[in-house]
C-alpha cells in the first residue's frame, strides 16, 4: 500500500526517517529512505522535517520512503523548467545545467573548494572577474602574456629573450632619452647617466 505522509524525525547517519501518516493516524519507526545508491558509490541528500513524502508498505509489513512529493508548499525552485536539470539547496546555492543552451551554472555565496592532484581546464576562452586574483606557486605561461593596466614586480626579473618597449627606466632615468655629462674624446669615461 502507498500513503502520503510528512517526515517528523531524521537519523542522518543511518539514512532513516520517521513519517507521520495522517490517513492511518500513525507515526512510523525509523524507516529507510530510498536513494540512488547506498554502498561504495553512495549519494547523500539530507531530508527535511515536514517534507511531504510517499511511503510504501510491503505485504510483510516493512515500510520505506519512496521519495519526496511536490505540493502547494514544496514546489520546484524558482526558474526551474523542462530544459533545466538543477539542485537548489536550502541556503540558496544552485547547481544547474541547461540542456537546451548547454550552460552549466554554479551559484553560491560561499566558498568553492576544488582539491585534486591535477586540474586541467580546456576551453576556447576563460574569463575570471574578481577584484583580486591570487596565484600561489610558480606560474608558467607558454603563450603571450598581456597586461593592459600595467605590471608591478617586487622581486627580480630575468629573461632569455629580447625585451622590446617604448622606453625603459631605471629610477627616473630613461633609457631612450638620458644623457651623459663629461663626454671627452679618446678613452675617457663619461659621467653617470642623467
Amino acid at each position: 500500500m502507498l500513503y502520503f505522509g510528512q517526515i517528523c524525525d531524521i537519523d542522518a547517519k543511518s539514512g532513516r526517517v520517521k513519517v507521520n501518516i495522517p490517513h492511518l493516524d500513525i507515526v512510523t519507526e525509523f524507516i529507510p529512505f530510498l536513494r540512488m545508491f547506498a554502498q561504495d558509490n553512495s549519494v547523500s541528500i539530507p531530508a527535511a522535517v515536514n517534507e511531504v513524502v510517499l511511503v510504501g508498505q510491503t505485504p510483510e509489513g516493512y515500510w520505506a520512503v519512496l521519495g519526496a512529493a511536490c505540493n502547494d508548499s514544496d514546489k520546484p525552485y524558482s526558474g526551474a523548467n523542462n530544459d533545466k536539470f538543477g539542485i537548489k539547496f536550502a541556503n540558496g546555492t544552485l547547481l544547474e545545467h541547461n540542456i537546451k543552451s548547454n550552460e552549466t551554472k554554479i551559484d553560491t555565496s560561499g566558498k568553492v573548494v576544488v582539491k585534486a592532484d591535477t586540474v586541467e581546464i580546456t576551453s576556447t576562452k576563460v574569463t575570471i572577474t574578481a577584484p583580486v586574483i591570487e596565484l600561489k606557486g610558480a606560474v608558467n605561461v607558454s603563450g603571450m602574456l598581456s597586461a593592459g593596466a600595467g605590471m608591478s614586480i617586487t622581486g627580480d626579473a630575468t629573461g632569455s629573450g629580447t625585451l622590446s618597449a617604448k622606453d625603459v627606466k631605471a629610477g627616473a632615468i630613461s633609457l631612450s632619452t638620458h644623457v651623459h655629462p663629461g663626454v671627452s674624446p679618446g678613452s675617457g669615461v663619461t659621467g653617470p647617466a642623467k
